[in-house]
């Protein structure tokens, strides 16, 4: 069912009720749970523990990327904040990325929601033999996707 889903482009959408939240070591040493407590997430207008397990699987699976990333960078001492301080846009480069990648790509706005207040909009550039010709580059900014924390 979950690589169906990939094929046709999406997954559950989801809602983080606390996108300004800064993301402190607490949450980066609790993990998963740390998060999806601290920042609210949640689908369909309930709490994310409260979801079916298959629906917190996929969300799962499609905030892993995002959320690597900010992990790596945060152990790095690299906070995305800080890599985009002085800037208005963040543009981001992802190399041969994966059907789950391409799939439900609003999850790439929790970089969004990090890299700080000043920051509006988010290039994702897909380089690959595998990225269809209309996905090779997109512009996020302002999108009806957005939640309303990241249209303001």
């Amino acid at each position: 069912a979950i690589s169906l889903m990939y094929k046709i482009g999406g997954g559950p959408a989801f809602e983080v009720g606390q996108p300004d939240l800064c993301l402190g070591e607490d949450i980066y040493e609790g993990g998963l749970q740390a998060y999806v407590h601290a920042v609210e997430l949640e689908s369909a207008g309930k709490r994310f523990l409260e979801l079916p397990m298959l629906t917190q699987n996929m969300i799962i699976d499609s905030m892993s990327y995002p959320l690597s990333v900010l992990e790596g960078l945060h152990r790095a001492k690299r906070d995305i904040e800080m890599l985009c301080r002085g800037k208005t846009a963040l543009e981001v480069h992802i190399l041969d990325p994966s059907g789950s990648v391409l799939a439900n790509t609003s999850k790439f706005e929790e970089w969004l929601h990090r890299a700080g207040t000043h920051v509006n909009e988010l290039h994702i550039c897909f380089v690959g033999p595998e990225v269809p010709d209309g996905e090779a580059r997109m512009k996020t900014s302002f999108d009806d996707q957005l939640c309303e924390s990241c249209r303001k």
